[in-house]
């Protein structure tokens, strides 16, 4: 009785004390923890810095695989379209050019720039005389005019207006070649097609393409109004 009494007093006069020899213990396990879970948020962190994951790669391949599918055909058919409508607008001058030919009764002729991918209209000079009313006789010798005539009288000249002014194709458009019955097809210099004053010309293909490779032909009959078109590769 004196043993256990004497146990007792020695675990009440020091209470902590076996609590104390487990602590070391169980503070290791602690630290262990925390060392764990303080080192999961860095390296998620170096992970993310690393680089992507495989899912955020597939993502943005995707979206670029997307974004090219959508843009492609429209750049195509912007460029198509280009095309076409720079052989309307030659398809319209060359029908402005016969019909005013024949309100006028003069000769126009349609200049092409092959190589300067543009064309321009010019005229006679008739068509200023056709109008204008006579010059009066000349009374006596000393009216006679002695001066020489101007020269280049009978050379045609660009037609007044923003049709006598070259009109040149926008960028990646260009005129491949005009094809003639005198000349045959012609793919540099320049090349003249003449309308007479009743509205005829000589047949005419004129080839326009772009850098994609989308080609548009234009057909001018010799007494025919419409201008066929024609696309394709």
């Amino acid at each position: 009785m004196q043993t256990e009494s004497r146990h007792l007093s020695a675990r009440d006069e020091v209470p902590g004390l076996y609590q104390r020899a487990a602590s070391p213990r169980r503070s290791r396990a602690r630290a262990a923890r925390r060392s764990r879970a303080e080192s999961r948020p860095r390296e998620s962190r170096q992970r993310a810095q690393l680089g992507f994951t495989l899912i955020e790669l597939l993502a943005v391949l995707l979206i670029m695989s997307l974004v090219i599918g959508i843009a492609l055909p429209n750049l195509s058919l912007r460029s198509e379209r280009a095309v076409l409508s720079e052989a309307e607008k030659l398809a319209a001058d060359l029908t402005f050019i016969r019909q005013r030919a024949v309100a006028t009764g003069a000769k126009h002729r349609l200049v092409v720039d092959i190589e300067g991918a543009g064309w321009w209209i010019e005229v006679w000079p008739e068509e200023a005389s056709a109008f204008a009313p006579p010059a009066p006789a000349p009374q006596g010798k000393d009216d006679v005019q002695m001066s020489p005539p101007a020269s280049g009288v009978d050379e045609p000249r660009p037609l007044p207006g923003p049709f006598g002014r070259p009109h040149l194709l926008p960028e990646g458009v260009s005129i491949a070649s005009v094809e003639t019955p005198a000349n045959g097809p012609v793919d540099a210099g320049r090349v003249e097609v003449v309308f007479e004053g009743d509205g005829s010309a000589d047949p005419a293909r004129f080839v326009l393409a772009n850098e994609a490779g989308d080609v548009v032909r234009l057909q001018l009959s010799r007494l025919a109004d419409e201008i066929r078109i024609d696309r394709g590769k």
